[in-house]
């Protein structure tokens, strides 16, 4: 078996280094619990995807660094993010499309992957095609902007059952019936009160009560 090793405690390196400082950002992360450090606007499109994914419970930046030999060289790679999905973990590199285009760098990715399988690790590789999928990431961009504090718990779930009797209605129907309109009713799908088909641009889509809050109030 091929000698590899995986370091891991916390971020395993800084995000930029002098001599790559073209990019760095934060993002707010509700899945970390805190702001999440990104080196690409890409990245930080792919933390806001995770964000509003029901299936994901946890994020984390940078969790691992693989040292291994190739060709006689010492060489390390750190995956971009661990992503915990339905209880299992794993680890996920973001890349542009247009960059898997080098052979170079393909031939690296798909060598690490299969250094991480040998240790039973899996490697996602994710594009801006899967990140960038639109209508659906522009929606989740205009949900972030209206999350609020005071909509995730209680007062949303309230004003949820009091809506109860017109659901299911689109947002639009929604919005001319509570306070604050349209942006109520956004804010009440980015706290998971309401859920509705984000595949669809807003003026389609029907909002529905989520499964949880309807058990709640039974």
């Amino acid at each position: 078996m091929r000698q590899a090793r995986q370091k891991r405690a916390g971020r395993s390196r800084a995000p930029i280094t002098p001599s790559q400082a073209f990019f760095r950002m934060k993002r707010p992360s509700l899945k970390a619990g805190r702001m999440v450090h990104c080196e690409s606007p890409l990245e930080g499109d792919f933390v806001l995807r995770c964000d509003f994914d029901d299936l994901i419970s946890a994020v984390q930046e940078q969790p691992d660094r693989l040292e291994y030999k190739r060709e006689g060289k010492s060489r390390r790679y750190t995956p971009d993010f661990r992503v915990t999905r339905n209880q299992n973990s794993h680890l996920v590199e973001v890349k542009p499309e247009q960059k898997l285009a080098c052979e170079d760098v393909r031939d690296k990715l798909e060598f690490v992957q299969s250094l991480y399988a040998e240790n039973g690790e899996t490697l996602e590789i994710v594009t801006d095609r899967d990140i960038r999928q639109e209508p659906l990431l522009s929606n989740l961009k205009l949900l972030k902007r209206y999350r609020r504090r005071d909509l995730m718990g209680f007062q949303g779930a309230q004003i949820v059952g009091d809506l109860r009797h017109v659901l299911p209605a689109t947002v639009d129907q929604l919005a001319s019936l509570i306070t604050g309109g349209r942006a109520t009713v956004l804010g009440l799908i980015a706290a998971g009160h309401l859920s509705c088909d984000l595949d669809l641009p807003f003026e389609q889509a029907i909002t529905h009560i989520t499964t949880k809050i309807q058990g709640e109030q039974k």
